[in-house]
């Protein structure tokens, strides 16, 4: 999605598209917390599951989601309109 999202959510997914391969939850979970201004360290392990949980449900508004697969890396997939 070419758009710029103001959300959290859309920033998310618009950068896990623009990386175009699989990621691992950690490498997600980074930029989440680079997103929020928090250091990425152990503290901070747990923060952002909130947002992971959206991440996995398409809307009217953004259809994009993500999806674990067998390799349990997270690939960026969008609800057929």
């Amino acid at each position: 999605m070419s758009k710029v999202n103001q959300t959290r959510k859309g920033q998310t997914l618009d950068w896990i598209e623009a990386q175009n391969r699989p990621l691992r939850w950690s490498e997600i979970h980074a930029f989440i917390l680079e997103l929020k201004g928090e250091p990425n360290d152990y503290e901070h392990r747990g923060y952002s599951t909130g947002i992971f949980d959206t991440l996995g449900n398409p809307t009217k508004k953004d259809p994009r989601y993500i999806e674990k697969g067998k390799d349990c890396r997270y690939t960026l997939k969008e609800f057929p309109a």
